[in-house]
């Protein structure tokens, strides 16, 4: 797979984090505190479900491991999809989390009642 295709994969919570930012920078109170804590946030999410989801598609290892370029495929190709299926887990829970966010930081209408 290409390194560039690789480096997007991985990076891909910081790179969704900083589009939701940016989308949202005019009405944000606190703009980098949104940013740190949407990077943080979305980037251990990101990593939590690629450890879940390639202990769950992970293929089993013959004993002993056969020293073999099919079975290196094999294990890189489960990886890929790992990460691709954590970065569509990013989106899914980011996306709530993100406008959670957003409303707890977002700057107050100065023309509504505080009541």
């Amino acid at each position: 797979m290409n390194l560039i295709a690789l480096l997007l994969l991985t990076s891909f919570p910081i790179i969704f984090a900083v589009l939701v930012s940016a989308v949202l920078w005019k009405r944000l109170r606190w703009k980098a505190l949104f940013v740190v804590v949407c990077v943080l946030a979305l980037s251990g999410l990101g990593d939590i479900g690629y450890q879940i989801i390639s202990g769950i598609l992970a293929p089993p290892l013959p004993n002993p491991v056969p020293n073999s370029i099919a079975l290196a495929k094999t294990m890189a190709s489960a990886s890929i999809l790992s990460m691709a299926l954590a970065d569509g887990l990013v989106v899914l829970i980011g996306i709530p989390l993100s406008r959670w966010l957003f409303s707890a930081l977002r700057k107050q209408n100065p023309t509504a009642s505080p009541l």
